[in-house]
């Protein structure tokens, strides 16, 4: 009887000192599983945070926008694709960051209770799903948005010319105007709509140019930003899509064609077509 007793006493402090070490290691478990995720919190919202500065650089900045604001007839349809791509990619990324961590802390909790488990699993069930549902249904609205887009583009380019062309065939039909006459406006209203065209890629392409000098953002052969007073002529490549010829705030030659910073106190850039000469404020007053 004492023996049974003693066998049925060590059995339970065995199975107590067994649940505490369980539990023990739950908690362990919990509590790493908690800095995991804090960790992994962080890392997400720096990747959201990167993405929104991504966004509002595209959507703001001249620079970003260059190749979209520079086609006057299709410019808005391909800069909302490009950006539907890049929309569409982020989010993805998004979703297979959170997807891998939440694997690998199902993989890393095994002496997780079965309560935590349960909530990984039904967590990483819910990313699957968002995934998926991502797939399938984001391009399907990003194509309807684009059509949208395009028709709008199209009805622009294809309703003034319309115009001209039932304009000139009543004028011939009303004898205002011979067939030859109506046919000449015709033409010259399609050629007017394209100088126009022209003109505001010209007018464009003239201020992104300036705003990038002026801005302090002429680009190397790599595409990448230098300061402008910290480097040699040789380094800088373009200058706002003019070559760029050095720099004369203390006098010199310029180079045909080639833009030349002028000064450092008040910057002023000159592009000449000729060679011509730079003197320094000096040194004009003591040639006057």
């Amino acid at each position: 009887m004492k023996q049974a007793l003693a066998e049925a006493a060590f059995l339970e402090a065995k199975a107590a000192k067994e649940n505490a070490e369980i539990s023990a290691r739950q908690q362990q478990a919990s509590a790493e599983l908690g800095i995991r995720q804090f960790l992994q919190g962080i890392q997400l919202n720096e990747m959201q945070q990167r993405i929104q500065a991504d966004r509002q650089v595209r959507s703001t900045s001249p620079f970003a926008r260059e190749g979209f604001l520079t086609d006057p007839f299709f410019g808005k349809s391909s800069e909302l694709q490009n950006e539907q791509a890049l929309r569409y990619t982020e989010t993805l990324r998004l979703l297979n960051q959170q997807i891998t961590e939440n694997n690998i802390n199902i993989q890393m909790g095994q002496d997780l209770s079965n309560a935590e488990k349960d909530a990984l699993v039904r967590k990483g069930i819910l990313l699957e799903r968002e995934l998926k549902l991502h797939q399938e249904l984001t391009p399907a609205r990003d194509e309807a948005a684009l059509a949208q887009v395009r028709f709008a583009e199209a009805m622009a380019l294809t309703v003034p010319v319309t115009d001209s062309l039932f304009d000139s065939l009543v004028s011939v039909v009303d004898g205002t105007k011979s067939a030859q006459e109506a046919f000449a406006d015709f033409l010259r209203s399609i050629a007017s709509m394209l100088a126009d065209a022209a003109k505001q890629m010209i007018a464009t392409y003239i201020a992104i140019g300036v705003a990038r000098m002026f801005a302090g953002l002429p680009k190397t052969s790599s595409g990448q930003t230098v300061d402008i007073t910290a480097v040699d002529a040789g380094t800088v490549n373009s200058l706002g899509g003019l070559n760029f010829g050095g720099y004369m705030a203390n006098g010199g030659q310029t180079a045909p064609g080639n833009a030349t910073w002028l000064a450092n106190a008040a910057p002023s850039c000159l592009s000449l077509e000729r060679r011509a000469i730079s003197f320094q404020t000096t040194q004009w007053a003591a040639l006057m």
